[in-house]
Parts: structure tokens; sequence; C-alpha cells
């Protein structure tokens, strides 16, 4: 574990948190506020 307060957790990413992500870097609404480029699967793996 990284960091931890009383309401959140942040631990390091896992190679079981790829699809996760990569739901994430899929979806536009997401991305419109990085650079408006929704990301593959492979793309988010990398």
């Amino acid at each position: 574990m990284l960091l931890e307060t009383n309401r959140l957790i942040i631990e390091c990413f896992n190679t079981s948190d790829i699809s996760d992500w990569a739901k994430i870097e899929s979806d536009a609404d997401v991305r419109r506020f990085v650079d408006g480029k929704v990301l593959s699967f492979l793309e988010a793996r990398k």
C-alpha cells in the first residue's frame, strides 16, 4: 500500500487491474479531459 487516508486507499497497479483500467481509458467522457482520444485495450495496457 502506498497511501491511505480515512476515506481513500491508493495502491500500485497490478496486472489484475488492466481490464478495469482499459474500460476507463476507452470511455470518451473520461478521455475528453485528457486528450480526447479513447484508447484500445492494447494501448491502455502499455
